[in-house]
């Protein structure tokens, strides 16, 4: 039941951002929690060199888990931080297009294991939670995460995967290990970016041919807690499972989808009774996508399909639709009608980010 409330919920979302497509509207952003900007200097303006058109899109990610911890008299909180990366290529491997978004959902434990979190809850991305965010306040630049963010996207723009990744960054302490040294952003990006550098080589690296042509790139994140999600009981310490849906758009001038990236992090804080990491804990993340067969759907698949196989099939079936279209998938029981021989997950989770993502293109 869990599990249907929100991919219902999914559904819904995805029908307020067609109507805020439709009004100019925004959504409410709500407090973040990441490192301000130290010092800076001023910075002129570089102009990028020219890019031509998209010829491929890539959806990138590094998931991270590292900064959940144990759980101790006075609780605990488990942590994954999903940087994600959405971006459109010339045939000369030029960045078009770039968007960047971090999802940052946090699950606070009390002591034994009791959950004082909201499990129906859903997490709002670093761009959604824009002024609200809170880096502003404590930056001597005075510029939020997102102002950095879109600085570095319009950095990066003409720009290679291996020029963006041979940029010049110096440490400025241990939590920002990688922060821009070229003058040109030194008063505009003061945020560490060596995670955003390995989920743009993620994009390329993993690319797919836009064959039709297309003129922006869009990025969707709607993420939340899985049906893993389990406080503690007897022998049985807490899980937290955090469920980030993710999904790059390349779309033509008409907002038709001319190619289509779909993908889920999907990962497990588990922890013993006495509220230690348990065994199998591992600080880096995956994605369904990543893990491919060893995900383990096949199995347990009336149609024989890995998950993956499963997306690929609904990717191509996007294929040439616009925002409205996706949403309007017949469905039984949230699974596509049209797509009964290929596609038997639930699709209304996909069809939010999708929608999501057409809507940020840009």
């Amino acid at each position: 039941m869990k599990h249907l409330r929100k991919i219902t919920y999914l559904v819904l979302v995805l029908a307020m951002v067609l109507t805020l497509v439709a009004c100019g509207g925004e959504k409410t952003p709500q407090q973040g929690s990441e490192t301000p900007a130290g010092n800076e200097t001023p910075a002129g303006n570089e102009t990028p060199a020219a890019a031509g058109k998209i010829a491929k899109l890539g959806l990138g990610k590094v998931v991270s888990l590292a900064k959940s911890g144990e759980i101790g008299e006075e609780g605990g909180s488990a942590q994954e931080d999903t940087t994600v990366v959405a971006a459109g290529f010339d045939a000369d491997g030029k960045i078009v297009s770039v968007s960047i978004d971090v999802a940052q959902n946090k699950a606070k434990l009390e002591k034994g294991g009791a959950f004082g979190f909201d499990v129906a809850a859903s997490g709002k991305s670093k761009k959604e939670l824009g002024a609200d965010y809170g880096m502003v306040g404590r930056s001597e630049i005075k510029k939020e995460w997102f102002e950095q963010a879109e600085a570095l996207e319009k950095y990066w723009v003409g720009k290679t995967v291996d020029e963006v990744m041979k940029m010049e960054v110096k440490e400025r302490d241990e939590a920002h290990k990688a922060v821009p040294a070229s003058p040109d952003l030194t008063s505009s990006v003061t945020i560490t970016i060596d995670g955003y550098q390995n989920a743009l080589k993620d994009a390329f690296d993993n690319a797919v041919e836009v064959k039709t042509p297309a003129e922006k790139v869009g990025l969707g994140l709607v993420s939340g807690f899985g049906h893993g999600t389990k406080a503690a009981e007897g022998e049985n310490g807490s899980k937290v499972q955090f469920e980030t849906y993710m999904s790059a758009v390349a779309v033509d001038a008409d907002g038709k989808i001319a190619a289509v990236v779909i993908d889920t992090a999907q990962n497990t804080v588990a922890y013993t009774t006495d509220g230690k990491l348990a065994p199998e804990f591992k600080a880096e993340g995956t994605t369904k996508k990543v893990l491919k067969e060893e995900y383990g759907m096949k199995k347990a698949s009336k149609i024989g399909k890995e998950w993956y196989e499963q997306i690929e099939a609904l990717e191509a079936h996007l294929i040439g639709k616009t925002a409205e279209e996706v949403a309007g998938l017949k469905l039984e029981e949230g699974k596509a009608v049209d797509l009964a021989s290929s596609v038997t997950i639930s699709v209304g989770g996909y069809q939010a980010v999708v929608g999501e993502a057409v809507k940020n293109a840009k």
